[in-house]
């Protein structure tokens, strides 16, 4: 659970303190996945600024919605699930935008050496958003913020040879989803 004012707090105490609309429990809950969210949206749009926003929004959002959750297994699913949603709106907005401009510079975008990693980027996120989440989120956790199984064990509550099945199956699978999107690997 949560260390709060020097005392271990439970899962449910956790979620009572939310559902009575606690300050502390939602600040505490910001620190703990602030800083991992906002890594993970920009490990994939390469833009921190923006990937604090997007987060902030995230945690908005969330407040807003925070009577409907259980547990804290399905906040930190659903955190993560909208962060990594976001992230994936914002490149897709980003390419939108950038086709709508090539025409006028094409030129310029030949030169631009950088573009072959902001498709790859595309191509994994949106495979990435083809997988179900019990084999996403694991993989995000080990692939971007470098958790050890154990540590991804801990945050989901699950075991970790789960962890350890659903990261080498997401592999997998992402693989062969990007395979079909024409990729060769």
């Amino acid at each position: 659970g949560l260390i709060m004012n020097g005392a271990e707090m439970t899962y449910e105490d956790d979620i009572d303190a939310f559902k009575s609309s606690n300050e502390e429990a939602y600040k505490e809950l910001m620190a703990t996945y602030k800083k991992p969210l906002i890594n993970l949206v920009n490990s994939i749009i390469s833009n921190y600024d923006e990937a604090e926003e997007i987060v902030q929004d995230v945690f908005v959002r969330f407040y807003l919605k925070r009577d409907s959750f259980e547990g804290r297994s399905k906040i930190y699913t659903w955190l993560y699930r909208v962060s990594f949603n976001r992230a994936v709106d914002y490149i897709r907005k980003k390419e939108r935008e950038k086709r709508y401009r090539i025409k006028e510079y094409r030129n310029v975008e030949m030169q631009d050496s950088g573009n072959d990693n902001s498709i790859n980027k595309i191509i994994v996120a949106e495979s990435l958003a083809k997988l179900e989440d019990s084999f996403r989120i694991p993989l995000i956790m080990s692939e971007y913020e470098n958790y050890s199984y154990e540590e991804i064990s801990e945050k989901l509550g699950l075991p970790v040879n789960t962890i350890r099945t659903r990261i080498f199956r997401a592999r997998k699978k992402l693989l062969s989803i990007m395979k079909k999107m024409g990729v060769s690997l």
